[in-house]
């Protein structure tokens, strides 16, 4: 199985691609998207990383908590791109909050970022961390799908 995970922001979006076999997962691409405002570029590549990777379903970060009312609304429209992007590729999607990744991944929704860093790196098997907190909160999310999808599979989370 292959999952796409989105870490969904402003000026920059990370993502990663885990796959899981039997009960191994590994990671095989993660980067970053730096220009989500250049909307025909973005789409573009966003599209072709779907296709090239061709992802089951994908997980994607919902906002939990905006300390900026102005920020939170740019990155709500942002995962609505992004959401109606991989709804028009026929992919499953399922969001999961701050906590909820923390919990499956660490067992504790409270874990700090580092722990949950070092809890991905460890279960994807990774021997150095991406340059970017973006890139590994995307391979965070992604496991999480990876780990959940079978629950969801059954409910088929989409966007209506």
């Amino acid at each position: 199985m292959t999952i796409l995970g989105i870490d969904p922001g402003t000026t920059r979006i990370g993502f990663g691609i885990v796959h899981k076999e039997g009960s191994a997962f590994r990671a095989s691409a993660s980067g970053l998207f730096e220009y989500p405002q250049d909307s025909h570029r973005f789409e573009k590549e966003f599209t072709s990383l779907i296709a090239t990777h061709k992802p089951e379903a994908a997980a994607i970060e919902k906002i939990f908590f905006a300390k900026n009312q102005k920020t939170a609304l740019e990155v709500t429209e942002m995962r609505g791109v992004i959401k109606f992007l991989i709804q028009k590729q026929n992919i499953p999607i399922l969001e999961f909050t701050p906590l909820e990744v923390k919990q499956y991944i660490t067992g504790y929704g409270r874990a700090d970022k580092k722990q949950l860093e070092t809890m991905t790196l460890k279960v994807l098997a990774l021997a150095k961390k991406p340059k970017y907190d973006d890139e590994s909160d995307a391979l965070a999310i992604a496991l999480c799908g990876a780990l959940a999808y079978p629950m969801h599979k059954k409910t088929k989370v989409t966007i209506p």
